[in-house]
Parts: C-alpha cells; structure tokens; sequence
C-alpha cells in the first residue's frame, strides 16, 4: 500500500504540475475561464455600461463585450499578483470577447522599488532614454511587456499585451 501511494505521488510530482504564474497568459488566446482556473477568482469586476443599459430597471445581467478583472494584495493571495516585477500591489485583466487581452501590473512605494530593482536586473528588458520617467520592453513568451517606472522608481507600472 505505502508503495502504491509513494508511486502516486511520485507520478503526480513528475507530471509537470506546477503553480500557475504570469507567463502562462497568452494574450487573446487565454480565456477567462482559464485563467480564473489557475489564478482563482478576482476581488473586483470593472465595466462600462451605455446610459441606456445604465438607467434602465435592471431584470438582468447587461451584455458586456469587454471588462477587467482586479486582483488586490488586500484582497486576495492570487499567484496573478506575481508579475514582471515581482509581488504587485494589484492586477488588473482586460477581457474582451472571453479572452484576456492584456494584464497590467502595478506597484507603489516599497513594492514599486523592488519591481525597478527586478526590471533593471532583467537582461531581457530594454530601457529607453532615462528621464523623469524610464520605458523599458521585452519580448514575453506569449506577448510584449512593456514598463513605465515613474522617477526615482516611487510608481512602476508594467503590461503584457499581445505581440
């Protein structure tokens, strides 16, 4: 018995299976769906609506072609928060048609220096003219990360969106 179960969990180890992270995201390939199997639900759904849907007595959901999902460190402890920069304060997903279009990260204070700290570190990253606020992009596996650090790193925002 003992080495029926220690098989198991040796196959189960070998196979693959690993914590979901950021660069499972294809943008306009993942699906909602998909990502929120690997990720865990959001803290928060952001959309728009036209006045007419808006002001209307509401006897259901308004079609929505396009939202965001948030994930916030206050809120959840989703892997999603783990972005190009490291641990972000929050994550916000825009979905259009079912699948995710881009994913941005973003970092304050404390958080914001560390993530410029990481992105300077990524050989990867190619950083533009340095001023009061540095550009930098890379080649992501399934898409393009483009970041903005504000001065002296208080504010990094970063974005992975399609190639």
């Amino acid at each position: 018995m003992r080495t029926l179960v220690a098989l198991i969990i040796a196959s189960v180890l070998s196979s693959g299976v690993h914590a979901a992270d950021w660069r499972s995201i294809k943008p306009a390939v993942t699906t909602e769906a998909e990502l929120i199997a690997a990720f865990g639900p959001p803290d928060e759904v952001l959309s728009t609506f036209p006045w007419a849907e808006w002001s209307a007595t509401w006897k259901k959901r308004p079609a929505v072609s396009h939202y965001t999902l948030r994930y916030t460190v206050q809120g959840s402890k989703s892997e999603l928060l783990v972005g190009p920069g490291g641990p972000a304060d929050d994550a916000e997903v825009h979905v259009a048609a079912g699948r995710v279009q881009a994913v941005e990260w973003h970092y304050g204070g404390p958080s914001a220096r560390a993530a410029g700290q990481q992105l300077r570190a990524d050989p990867t990253m190619t950083f533009g003219p340095t001023g009061s606020v540095s550009q930098a992009s890379s080649l992501a596996p399934d898409g393009v990360i483009f970041a903005e650090l504000g001065p002296n790193d208080t504010r990094v925002e970063v974005r992975l969106e399609l190639k």
